[in-house]
């Protein structure tokens, strides 16, 4: 089977099995199989930075199975705040000041934050499978944007690269053109979508992160509530592909890992959504509660 053949056949397995999780699963059983599939993504960031030490592998899956457990449990809501705050800073430190940072604390940080990230997706869920869909199409509008102007365009327009020390591939005119696709898919279905459906009820109530439908959608109401919080999570998500492709060449490693075929590992497919969940997750819950 060609590579093109695996990759079709991989998302396509993917994107039914995640419909079927999404609309069908119970909580219980979609927190088991976000806890397994986060399992395999500690292992993946294992093998990225502590291949040769075997016990780091097993105080890492302890360490997320414990704060995974103690997160649902615990339902600490305000945890998610705090980690989405630090990985921002976290980010910003790690890919431009460039730290040397030991690979046993990076393993320890990076499995506190895959729990919290599963963590997350359960509590996107918990408001409707529609609110966790948000994010995931906001971050893959970016990507599919973000691929194809940086095809079309880049470096043709800016001559610096996004990132030119960790991803020679990536340019601004990609990044650019990333979110403003994301934009564009969002506006679009906030404007197109009749009240009742579920689009609708979707974009006002996640991405425009208000939980309250307006009288009329105004130019200010669009910008304030759609266009720039969008923006942020298309900016956003890319320091998610940054870092794991950062992580990916000190490693000397294309792809995280072959669990999927095709596709690369886990983490080569949610590296984006790393970052993002977790805030989108904070904010849906603060919007909830104060209305």
């Amino acid at each position: 089977m060609s590579n093109l053949a695996q990759r079709v056949v991989t998302a396509a397995v993917m994107i039914a099995c995640l419909m079927l999780l999404l609309f069908k699963a119970s909580a219980i059983s979609f927190a088991a199989v976000l806890f397994v599939f986060g399992l395999l993504a500690v292992w993946e960031l294992w093998r990225l930075i502590l291949p040769n030490n075997k016990h780091s592998l097993w105080v890492m899956a302890l360490v997320y199975s414990a704060c995974a457990v103690q997160f649902w449990t615990a339902q600490w809501m305000h945890l998610l705040w705090i980690v989405g705050v630090l990985h921002f800073f976290v980010t910003l430190y790690v890919l431009w000041a460039k730290p040397i940072l030991t690979r046993l604390i990076t393993g320890f940080y990076g499995a506190v934050l895959l729990a919290t990230v599963v963590y997350a997706v359960t509590v996107l869920q918990s408001f409707g499978a529609w609110v966790l869909m948000t994010a995931m199409i906001v971050v893959w509008a970016t990507d599919v944007g973000g691929y194809f102007f940086g095809k079309g365009l880049g470096g043709k327009l800016i001559k610096q690269g996004l990132a030119p020390n960790i991803s020679p591939k990536k340019s601004w005119e990609g990044a650019i053109g990333g979110a403003w696709l994301a934009v564009v898919v969002t506006l679009g279905c906030a404007l197109c979508a009749n009240e009742a459906s579920g689009f609708k009820v979707w974009v006002t109530q996640t991405v425009a992160l208000i939980t309250v439908q307006p009288k009329n959608q105004s130019l200010v109401f669009l910008f304030c509530f759609i266009v720039l919080p969008t923006s942020f999570i298309a900016a956003y998500s890319v320091t998610g592909d940054l870092m794991e492709s950062l992580l990916k060449r000190q490693a000397g490693v294309k792809d995280s890992s072959q669990l999927l075929p095709g596709h690369g590992g886990i983490l080569d497919r949610i590296d984006a959504l790393i970052p993002v969940l977790p805030m989108c997750a904070a904010w849906v819950y603060f919007v909830s509660y104060r209305t």
